[in-house]
């Protein structure tokens, strides 16, 4: 995920990522390139190390925005025998995203 992903712009609906965002593996630079290949109006949701994403928090949601991405939510939900970690959702800005958005927050609320 450091490296260029082989998909032309704007190619999913939905862009998912579990257990990948970790300490010495791959961070918030990752963002954009996700976001490059997710369509207007998109949906992205992935998982980061609790402790990796409170050190660096403000690195995540400033990635998410400088690709145009809206921040739908941050919760924490179980990860590991014992530990919550956040599972950040956003919707790709676009003409397409508007009630997208609204849908998202009322399922991603549950």
């Amino acid at each position: 995920l450091k490296l260029k992903l082989d998909y032309e712009d704007h190619k999913f609906d939905v862009v998912v990522s579990v257990a990948t965002f970790l300490q010495g593996h791959v961070g918030p630079e990752a963002i954009p390139e996700l976001c490059r290949i997710l369509r207007p109006g998109g949906f992205i949701c992935f998982t980061v190390r609790p402790q990796f994403f409170e050190e660096n928090k403000q690195l995540w949601l400033d990635a998410l925005a400088a690709a145009g991405c809206i921040l739908v939510s941050v919760d924490m939900k179980p990860y590991a025998v014992g530990m919550d970690a956040p599972v950040v959702s956003a919707v790709k800005g676009g003409e397409s995203s508007h009630g997208f958005c609204s849908f998202l927050t009322c399922c991603t609320r549950r």
